[in-house]
Formats: C-alpha cells, sequence, structure tokens
C-alpha cells in the first residue's frame, strides 16, 4: 500500500474511483476524499467494467485505481484508460501483485495506458521489501481549438508525497537490493520461471476443480471473447518482445477456462459447507501456509470463504505442474480434515472454539501430525534458494 498511499496523497484532492469483491459506493460530504468502490460480479467473479463506466460518469472521479490483491484475471487496462479520460481523470495501476509477471511479458502490462504506476518489489518480483513509483511526463493534452498543450504535473506532486510527506531518508541497502532484482528481470531464466508460475497455477487449479472445488471465475459463464476485456495488449504483439514463442504468445493473450491467467487462485468453500478461516488454521497446523479471503457475494469478512493459493514462493524452489498436482491433494486432505473438525464441534460454532478443537482433541492432532509429516517430508526433497543444505 505504501506506494499507492504515496499516488493517492499527491494526486487526489477529491475523489477516486477502484473495485473491492463487495463495496459500494460512499460519499462524503465533509470534504474529505470520497471513495467509490466497484462490486465484481457475485456470479462469474469478473470485474464489470459496464458498471464501473456508469458509476465513473456519475460520480466524475480524480483517480481510477486498477489494482487488486485477489483477482485472478487480467485487467483491461484498455477499456479503463477509456473511461478515466471520458471523465478527465488519471488512471493509476497498482501491480504490486503481478509485477514479476509484467516484467517478464507474460501478462498485460499497464504502462502502455496508465498515468502512473506502482508496485512493491517484494512479491512475483521477488526482491526486497521496497516499492517503485513510474508516472507520466510531458505532454498531457492538446486543446483543439487553440492548439494549447497541458502538460503533467506529476513528478513534483509525487516527490514532495514520498519525502517529506511520507518518508524519511533513502535507505540506500533496499535501492540495492531493488536494483538487484530488476536485473534478474532482464535475464532469461526470470522469464522463463514466470512462465512456469502460471503452468503451475493452472495445474492447481485444474487438480482442485477434478476434486470438486469451485475456483472463482472458473465458470464457463465469463465475458464472452474475454481476451483482456476484449482488446489485444500492445506490448503483446510479437514484434515488440521477439522472444516470445508462439504458444506464450497465445497463452498470455488467451482467458483460461481454469480459474486463473496469472499466478493466483480464489478457491469458493462454501459449496463444501465450510469458510477459508477454518480451512486456513487447519492447513497452517499441517504446514501448507495459504491465507482466507473473502469470496465475490461474501456477507461478511469476518467470515471469508475463500482461500487464496499462489504459486511463485513453490515455483522458486523448483516444483513443476504434476508437484502442484502433489499440492492440490494436500490441501484437499486438509479441507477435508477441516470438515471433520467442524461436524465435531458444529457448523455453528465461532472460530475460537473450531481452533480450541483443533488444537486439544487428540484425534484430531494425531491426523495433523500424519497430514504434516507427508507435507514437510515432501517440501524436503526441494532445496530453499541460497539454502541448498538447509
Amino acid at each position: 500500500m505504501g506506494p499507492a498511499l504515496v499516488i493517492i496523497n499527491s494526486v487526489v484532492k477529491n475523489r477516486m474511483y477502484g473495485w473491492w469483491a463487495r463495496g459500494g459506493v460512499a460519499a462524503d460530504q465533509q470534504g474529505r476524499p470520497e471513495w467509490g468502490g466497484k462490486q465484481v460480479n457475485p456470479d462469474t467473479g469478473y470485474i464489470n467494467y459496464d458498471q464501473l463506466e456508469e458509476n465513473a460518469r456519475l460520480f466524475h472521479p480524480k483517480l481510477i485505481i486498477a489494482g487488486t490483491s485477489c483477482y485472478s484475471r487480467n485487467l483491461d487496462y484498455a477499456r479503463l484508460r477509456e473511461i478515466a479520460d471520458d471523465n478527465g481523470a488519471y488512471l493509476m495501476a497498482d501491480m504490486a501483485h503481478i509485477s514479476g509477471l509484467v516484467a517478464a511479458g507474460v501478462v498485460p502490462s499497464p504502462f502502455e495506458h496508465c498515468h502512473v504506476v506502482s508496485t512493491t518489489t517484494h512479491k512475483t518480483l521477488r526482491g526486497c521489501r521496497a516499492g517503485m513509483i513510474f508516472y507520466r511526463k510531458g505532454v498531457r493534452s492538446v486543446d483543439p481549438k487553440t492548439g494549447r498543450e497541458t502538460r503533467y504535473n506529476l513528478e513534483s506532486l509525487i516527490n514532495s508525497a514520498v519525502f517529506p510527506g511520507l518518508q524519511g531518508g533513502p535507505h540506500n541497502h533496499a535501492i540495492a537490493g531493488v536494483a538487484v532484482a530488476l536485473k534478474q528481470a532482464m535475464t532469461p531464466e526470470f522469464r522463463l520461471y514466470q512462465r512456469q508460475v502460471l503452468a503451475n497455477c493452472r495445474a492447481l487449479a485444474e487438480t482442485l476443480m477434478a476434486l470438486g472445488y469451485k475456483v472463482v471465475t472458473a465458470g464457463d459463464d465469463s465475458p464472452a471473447g474475454h481476451v483482456v476485456g476484449g482488446h489485444t495488449p500492445p506490448f503483446l504483439w510479437k514484434r515488440k518482445i521477439p522472444w516470445l514463442g508462439t504458444g506464450l504468445a497465445s497463452m498470455c493473450l488467451t482467458r483460461f477456462p481454469g480459474g486463473s491467467d496469472n499466478h493466483l487462485i480464489l478457491v469458493d468453500l462454501r459449496s463444501k459447507g465450510t469458510d477459508g478461516g477454518r480451512a486456513e488454521k487447519v492447513l497452517e497446523a499441517c504446514s501448507i501456509a495459504c491465507n482466507k479471503n473473502t469470496c465475490p457475494g461474501d456477507k461478511s469478512a469476518l467470515r471469508p470463504s475463500g482461500l487464496r493459493l499462489g504459486t511463485p514462493a513453490l515455483t522458486s524452489r523448483g516444483l513443476l505442474e504434476e508437484d502442484f498436482q502433489k499440492v492440490a491433494h494436500f490441501i484437499h486432505r486438509g479441507i477435508e480434515l477441516t470438515l471433520q473438525i467442524q461436524d465435531t464441534v458444529g457448523v455453528k460454532a465461532t472460530l475460537k472454539e473450531f481452533t480450541e478443537k483443533l488444537a486439544g482433541a487428540e484425534d484430531h492432532q494425531r491426523a495433523v501430525a500424519a497430514l504434516r509429516a507427508e507435507v514437510e517430508s515432501f517440501a524436503a526433497l526441494f532445496p530453499l534458494p541460497g539454502l541448498p543444505d538447509f
């Protein structure tokens, strides 16, 4: 949120617009910033760009934010830029979760269309904990009648928001770490790694669906011809990135039916009769790291229905598609154990009561220990980067 907060503080004076899985529209009558929110379709899980356009006409935001933390589909930056231009708004992309994929050229890039792009550097970019902000300079528009140029004024606003607004002095060790990460991102090996991230994510999604799980946006009722919202991203033209083979170019431009275009999936557990909070507790006890997450249509964030699962970390350890099929079965067994515990404690029990039952019942602890031993034995087959003898 750091880089994004800089942009919000520097550019926005009254209104901004974004989206979230549940949200609505809220307005502040006291002169403070007004936030607009965009709901995704609760049935398909897809962002409704038509509704976004309608709400933008209604609220006339100064800034439209295109950024997600648990959306498994590519964003339509071209459509978003059209909406921003129609309303005189800046378009900002927060690509923190996908910046490594963008750097490798395996998902659409926001740079072609956005006025400002922000990112952290410690997620798919695999760098140290830091952030970066990119902004446009030069001529923003020309009056067709007078020929008068309007220039971007983002540089001074963003720089002053960083310092002295939100940050003290520079951290030289972090700057060096970012430089190393960006150098690595320029290599063919990094691009191959990101290809494998996508392939592994598809394997994980397909295996879980074969086991009966619902993956958000995996249905057949997605937007027709959904190829990044119907626009062919210019950055994917083969002449611009000659190293892209035909197969990868097609992979980037096509919506996968398996529930993800990127590195993550959101598993909706409502059809299984449980939720993400309980499954997260059991899976963590079994040495499987994941996190609970709301799904489109959830009534409360206090009891989220989903699990967010991603593939970059395990891909860095060398896991391939067949290995992620094994991971999916581990997750499946953990969720089955979750249902067993839930049956004994009652479906209306609180998360605290569920956790106490998980930790206190000997039969459940034996089952957890057995699965944890299998998971840890499997994980030991794959070395940690930088610690081959760990």
